[in-house]
């Protein structure tokens, strides 16, 4: 890889940079029990279908894992919607992967939260999953709670 590859990721724009480090979470989460499961990688492309990112980039960013910067959302939204995908890709193969589960909270503590209360957002957004419910109405409840940062 040439220099400009490795560096390229550091002249995209803050909205570019957020939306590539959202993907890399979402990868590292994936593979955090050594495979990628087809079901994992759909989620990850409607993901960024969802973000109007290009599927050639998605797979660019999945060969350079290491080179996307993380990015912490500056919006509390923004960053307990990704929390949500996060463990919502957890779960999707139905296999709840400690490594994942973990990979999960790595992140959430990344974000700026207290370890302690990993455990109460991972059971909301887990049952909120298999109550089928709309992630902004779950997402919005999180954030209600007032738990975050108590």
């Amino acid at each position: 890889m040439g220099l400009f590859e490795k560096f390229k990721y550091q002249f995209d724009n803050q909205e570019s940079k957020a939306k590539k480090s959202h993907l890399r979470n979402l990868f590292i989460v994936a593979l955090a029990d050594g495979k990628l499961e087809n079901i994992e990688f759909e989620f990850i492309l409607h993901t960024a279908d969802n973000m109007y990112i290009d599927r050639s980039i998605v797979r660019e960013i999945h060969s350079n894992l290491n080179d996307i910067p993380f990015i912490v959302p500056t919006h509390e939204k923004q960053r307990i919607d990704q929390i949500y995908d996060l463990i919502h890709l957890t779960i999707i193969d139905g296999d709840i992967d400690d490594r994942e589960v973990l990979a999960c909270k790595n992140i959430f503590i990344k974000f700026g939260y207290r370890p302690v209360i990993f455990e109460i957002i991972l059971n909301q957004i887990m049952e909120s999953l298999s109550k089928k419910m709309i992630k902004e109405v779950a997402v919005q409840s999180i954030i209600n709670r007032n738990i975050l940062y108590n």
